[in-house]
């Protein structure tokens, strides 16, 4: 099994960004590891600020360990370089799904760093809300702890995809 011991959780405060985090830390719970939050803004003061607020909205043990980091430039950029720097395992981030010409004149940060990441890069898009609090017995609350049922593996046959 594949252990995870830092985890890179680049945040962007959107309600997909902290919809990732929550997975990541539930990761890093199971595996015991270090997630090592970014976020990548104009003023780095600011910025501390609003990850430190940020982080202190999510629910998680006092026992996980977690690092901020806070870095000015382009984000695509900066994500691919902090990952570099740690030397992450993997790197968990959300994916806003933006379409049209907004994907097209801002591109996407989550598919650049899905292309140039030389670590595993899971995308965390947020479904929306489709069931209540009631889970019938088959289902399973995936809010609450980190679950993945399917898990899509492309190849080419290449060695890098038979690592």
């Amino acid at each position: 099994m594949i252990s995870f011991k830092k985890i890179l959780a680049p945040v962007d405060f959107s309600e997909h960004s902290k919809f990732a985090a929550t997975k990541a830390i539930s990761l890093a719970q199971t595996c015991n590891a270090i997630v090592y939050f970014l976020h990548v803004g104009e003023s780095a003061e600011k910025s501390a600020e609003a990850l430190c607020q940020f982080l202190d909205g999510l629910h998680h043990q006092n026992s996980l360990k977690i690092k901020k980091f806070v870095a000015q430039g382009t984000p695509s950029t900066s994500i691919l370089s902090t990952a570099r720097k740690l030397n992450a395992d993997t790197i968990i981030m959300g994916h806003r799904g933006l379409s049209g010409f907004k994907h097209l004149v801002q591109g996407s940060v989550a598919a650049k760093v899905l292309r140039e990441s030389v670590c595993p890069v899971l995308i965390i898009k947020k479904k929306p809300s489709e069931y209540t609090d009631y889970m019938l017995p088959q289902l399973r609350n995936i809010g609450e702890t980190f679950q993945a049922d399917r898990i899509l593996v492309p190849l080419d046959f290449s060695p890098a995809s038979q690592e």
